[in-house]
């Protein structure tokens, strides 16, 4: 035996059953067909379905602007000179930050931004944003990373570079010359360069690492100041990172995204840069 539908159900039901969707003169003609009570019956009916999208769509669209007012931290990387992405290790990182797990799935190359909403042990919350390499997808970039198109500019970008590369040319091209880190860092954005995959044999020690981008950064012809010669976070330099000046917001941290040894010195750097925004 089946249900027993409501009458303005049957009534609504009856009147598309016997008229196409678009035929207005047909709904029109069975609507008045319909009694006084049915037909009171199906406006109230209609009336209360849509409270109930109007409450959905009013629920979704404050909980994007709560998730829009959060501290920002965007994961970039420079696009590959291939057809794919670049491999620096970013959506791992995304997935270690957010879940602290490794990625679901093998990483493909994406024309969107991952969003989550991370919430560390502190209570410290933020809006973790991950922008894809390729290089077709950079006019999705501006949202994040423009003060003029958002209410609150990334208060920190991780910018992954592979630690195994053999030169950091294009690496720091992209970042001084596309990304422009130095307007990032006059804005108060705290910059973290991360050499990542640092647990391959072949990837270069983080003081071999900092040589090297140094000496790429003199090549674009910026001098060893305070603000772009990065800190490095190890050991013996993380418990100063709430103490730094303003102009010391570029840091080089020298790790891995897979096996998470990376993650205590950027959620370090990361809490304190929202606690000072």
């Amino acid at each position: 035996m089946q249900p027993r539908l409501p009458r303005p159900a049957r009534a609504v039901l009856d009147t598309f059953a016997k008229c196409d969707f678009a035929d207005w003169l047909c709904l029109q003609q069975h609507w008045s067909e319909q009694s006084t009570t049915d037909r009171g019956l199906v406006v109230r009916w209609l009336v209360a379905v849509g409270v109930l999208l109007a409450s959905v769509l009013v629920v979704l669209y404050n909980s994007r602007r709560r998730r829009r007012r959060l501290p920002l931290v965007v994961l970039l990387s420079c696009p590959s000179a291939e057809t794919v992405a670049s491999g620096a290790g970013k959506t791992t990182l995304f997935w270690r930050l957010w879940k602290g797990q490794l990625p679901r799935y093998a990483p493909v190359p994406s024309q969107q931004p991952n969003e989550a909403v991370v919430t560390l042990d502190d209570g410290v919350r933020f809006l973790l944003v991950d922008l894809p390499s390729d290089a077709r997808a950079r006019g999705t970039w501006g949202r994040f990373t423009s003060l003029d198109k958002l209410n609150a500019a990334a208060v920190v970008v991780v910018y992954v570079v592979d630690a195994k590369t053999d030169s950091l040319t294009r690496e720091a091209e992209y970042l001084f010359r596309d990304i422009d880190v130095r307007a990032l860092l006059q804005r108060g954005t705290t910059c973290v360069v991360l050499a990542n995959k640092a647990d391959l044999r072949t990837a270069m020690p983080a003081k071999v690492f900092l040589a090297r981008w140094m000496r790429e950064v003199e090549r674009l012809g910026h001098s060893r100041t305070n603000s772009l010669t990065p800190v490095l976070v190890d050991e013996s330099t993380i418990a100063q990172i709430p103490s730094l000046r303003r102009e010391q917001r570029l840091m080089l941290v020298h790790g891995s995204a897979k096996t998470g040894d990376c993650l205590p010195k950027l959620y370090t750097v990361i809490r304190s840069a929202v606690r000072h925004r």
